[in-house]
């Protein structure tokens, strides 16, 4: 297997070392000899079959925490732990796992010895087109398996994905749409409490221990928004004035994802990094893409990646959408190194759905509530308030080949925290011409986003809270 740098990357990041430390002083390594002018003459591993067998323990919890890049989406983890039950009921060749004992024996690169493991997996657990995780010992309870992918299932890779959306999205994409963030972002019961919870981050003297994280890496950021929830959101009580003091109440819990096959639900792995869920769930609920109600792309690639997270965030809701059928529309966020984009997908209506026939029927809220829809708004409530124009409308550029290489970037948004005249978008605006949309003529899908988010700096947590 060939070790690519963003291996070498991740290793340095999440190092091997707390296994091949444990490892390298047993007994039996010490007693192993090989001959380093010969590493491939087959040597007998009878002897430490055991210690093999706490090998593939300590590798499979690290590929369930960690992610290496080379083997996202490869069910690591699963396949591993089935290699550990074939040890342990011996029905396995032992002298598969040489080239893996040797690279750690030989002190090589953490990248190198999981490139022997991945070769070692490989051999013994080869991936199948439509290889599922569907343990019944994992998942007691049935579950419904959808697939954005038409018939070829787990076949439709990412990158084929990407380029249809990309071709199907052309002149459904807006940014900068006037009353976006005035409408879903000030609007909301929770906004007032979100503006109170950052004055508190403002007045603190310690605010230089939540500073945003200079390297932000998604492990880093992740870290930075549970500190920011734990310290300012959860403990936030209104001020000792108002009569009835209260607490911030979370509706959602956020979470992410560290292999590809942790989200249930669908033949394709998809690995997302951050995603939110009702808290009124049952504790240890498996994730599921029928529960997510938020997503988000967390990266430390610049805005000029961001083509490619974009349309990769676009699948994650596609499958939402499939997971979901009375959904009507999807939230979510790209954070691009210090750059945040806030998106709202909704549904196209031109295809009958379960939703364009209920809504034939008298009182179809209370239906859709009964048959368990999650938002049983209008589409023309949520248009109500936004003016779009054709000066809004994202150029995609469609071509015939896949998309390999990063595109030009977009507008730079705010850095967070950074302060920018927070009028200055929505004043361009009225010169121009406006077409406010507010019924349901335009029956394409218009995903938007809202680059004027300086406020949305200041009241981060309302992204992690609702």
């Amino acid at each position: 297997m060939t070790i690519t740098d963003e291996d070498v990357q991740h290793f340095i990041q999440y190092p091997l070392e707390n296994i091949t430390s444990f490892i390298r002083p047993h007994h039996d390594f010490k007693n192993f000899k090989i001959n380093r002018e010969s590493p491939n003459k087959v040597i007998d591993l009878t002897p430490m079959s055991d210690l093999l067998i706490n090998l593939l323990s300590t590798f499979h919890i690290y590929s369930q925490d960690c992610s290496v890049p080379s083997t996202i989406d490869k069910n690591m983890s699963g396949r591993i732990f089935s290699i550990y039950r074939q040890m342990n009921s011996k029905a396995i060749q032992i002298s598969y796992f040489q080239p893996l004992v040797t690279s750690i024996l030989f002190n090589c690169s953490d990248a190198e010895i999981w490139s022997h493991l991945t070769d070692l997996v490989n051999n013994l657990e080869p991936i199948t087109h439509l290889q599922l995780d569907a343990s019944s010992s994992h998942h007691p309870d049935a579950q419904h398996i959808y697939t954005t992918a038409q018939l070829k299932g787990a076949d439709e890779t990412m990158d084929i994905l990407k380029d249809a959306l990309r071709k199907e999205l052309t002149g459904t994409v807006f940014e900068d749409v006037t009353g976006f963030y005035e409408k879903f972002f000030e609007k909301p019961l929770w906004a007032s409490k979100c503006k109170k919870i950052s004055e508190s981050y403002a007045n603190r003297k310690d605010q230089e221990s939540f500073k945003f994280p200079d390297d932000r890496t998604e492990a880093n950021v992740w870290q930075w928004i549970k500190s920011v929830q734990t310290k300012f959101v959860e403990r936030y009580w209104d001020p000792p004035a108002e009569k009835k003091r209260k607490s911030f109440p979370l509706r959602g819990q956020k979470f992410r994802t560290t292999n590809g096959s942790q989200i249930k639900g669908g033949p394709c792995f998809r690995q997302v990094n951050f995603f939110i869920k009702s808290r009124s769930l049952r504790r240890g609920t498996p994730h599921s893409w029928r529960d997510i109600q938020v997503l988000g792309q967390i990266t430390k690639l610049p805005t000029s990646a961001w083509m490619d997270k974009f349309l990769q965030l676009a699948v994650y809701m596609q499958e939402v959408f499939t997971a979901q059928p009375l959904r009507k529309f999807q939230h979510g966020f790209l954070l691009l190194d210090t750059k945040l984009q806030l998106w709202i997908s909704w549904r196209a209506v031109d295809r009958l759905s379960e939703v364009s026939l209920l809504m034939q029927a008298r009182d179809v809220r209370g239906v859709a509530r009964l048959i368990g829809s999650r938002d049983d708004s209008k589409i023309s409530e949520l248009r109500e308030g936004l003016t779009i124009t054709s000066e809004m409308e994202r150029d995609f550029h469609p071509d015939d080949s896949l998309l390999t290489t990063t595109v030009e970037p977009i507008e730079a948004g705010p850095s967070i925290p950074a302060e920018i005249n927070e009028h200055c978008t929505s004043e361009k605006r009225k010169d121009r011409a406006e077409d406010s949309i507010g019924d349901d003529g335009d029956q394409r899908s218009k995903r938007i986003r809202v680059s004027d988010i300086a406020r949305v700096a200041q009241e981060n947590a309302a992204v992690i809270c609702d």
